[in-house]
């Protein structure tokens, strides 16, 4: 009886150890990856664009990472500021750098042509702001943008927004953060009595997003970009700014 116990003891430690075992064999590990967003390599004479990153961890998983650095190899040509956001000055090309530790990433980008001097067909509008949670059972996080470049109006968020989910999350651009807000979903509507447009919905909850607004739509005559819920409540709101 005695060694029909000890036989049982010992296959129970080597069933453990198998368990365990199976535990780190079932788990993938890939390196760390840095990947700059989006993937251009031209753009025009005195044109500005804003870089981010998209970072995957050992697991392969996607998460947020702060604290990128930037740097060009020729600043006198392509510069790019502590924000990702990049200028065309001078003809030629740079490659621009990415990095986070030993992590990095890179890209070359060219000076695609253009006038060689400021003008209307180089006119780039550019505004940031930080969303801002307004609302106690919702939650809103990081960085969006609005930006003009070659005529076309974008409003996109960076690598690390983030929202509550919700059936209906629409893009707002509007001058003021009171007052309810209207949204017609499906399109792009402006609503001249609370001054805002709507861009369009999420397609997701969190990470980078584009939206092309109206060639109609002065970018300049808003000031907020708002997170809306068809349903009434307010997600979360970002200050527009140089």
């Amino acid at each position: 009886m005695k060694k029909i116990l000890q036989l049982s003891a010992l296959l129970g430690v080597l069933s453990v150890s198998a368990c365990v075992g199976t535990d780190y064999i079932d788990d993938p590990i890939v390196p760390e990856r840095l990947s700059i967003f989006p993937r251009i390599n031209n753009l025009p004479a005195f044109q500005e664009q804003v870089f981010s990153v998209k970072y995957t961890d050992q697991y392969g998983i996607e998460a947020p990472l702060e604290d990128i650095v930037w740097s060009s190899s020729a600043p006198e040509k392509v510069s790019i500021d502590v924000n990702g956001k990049a200028k065309t000055i001078a003809p030629g090309k740079a490659t621009l750098y990415a990095s986070k530790g030993n992590l990095q990433d890179s890209i070359v980008l060219n000076q695609s042509g253009g006038s060689g001097n400021p003008g209307a067909n180089d006119t780039t509008f550019f505004k940031k702001g930080v969303f801002m949670t307004v609302n106690t059972h919702y939650f809103a996080k990081g960085g969006v943008y609005l930006q003009t470049v070659n005529g076309i109006t974008q409003v996109r968020t960076a690598a690390d927004f983030g929202t509550s989910a919700g059936p209906s999350v629409y893009v707002l651009l509007t001058n003021h953060l009171n007052g309810s807000y209207s949204v017609t979903p499906g399109s792009n509507v402006i609503n001249g009595s609370s001054a805002q447009i709507t861009a369009n919905k999420l397609s997701a909850f969190s990470g980078v997003q584009s939206w092309t607004v109206p060639g109609s739509v002065n970018p300049a005559n808003y000031k907020y970009v708002v997170l809306y819920c068809v349903l009434g409540p307010v997600f979360g709101a970002a200050e527009l700014k140089q």
